[in-house]
């Protein structure tokens, strides 16, 4: 069977520290990484397009590429997502930044 023991070498003379404290930069970092996201979605997006926006068709003269309007529609929608996506990404780290930067003015910790 397992003992539980109520032994726990915790120091009694000092404060527990914060539970919940963000690094110093954080809201400019996840700016940087909303900016990164949305670049590498709309790139994405575009090599989806040419990838896979276009089926092969067997004609007279050959193998040719047509267009395949619901790809495309659905990769459009798949990057716009994601794209909306990090674009909230990028909205939180301002936000945060904003609130580092009140933080600092009133001398909140």
């Amino acid at each position: 069977m397992i003992e539980h023991t109520s032994k726990v070498d915790v120091p009694d003379d000092e404060p527990p520290s914060p539970p919940n404290e963000l690094p110093l930069r954080a809201g400019a970092v996840l700016e940087d990484i909303g900016r990164l996201m949305l670049f590498l979605s709309v790139i994405a997006g575009g090599v989806g397009i040419l990838a896979f926006g276009r089926i092969p068709a067997v004609s007279r003269w050959g193998i040719i590429y047509e267009w395949h309007p619901l790809g495309v529609v659905a990769i459009l929608i798949g990057a716009v997502w994601a794209a909306a996506l990090s674009w909230a990404v990028y909205r939180a780290g301002t936000t945060l930044r904003w609130l580092e930067a009140i933080g600092r003015k009133l001398d909140i910790k």
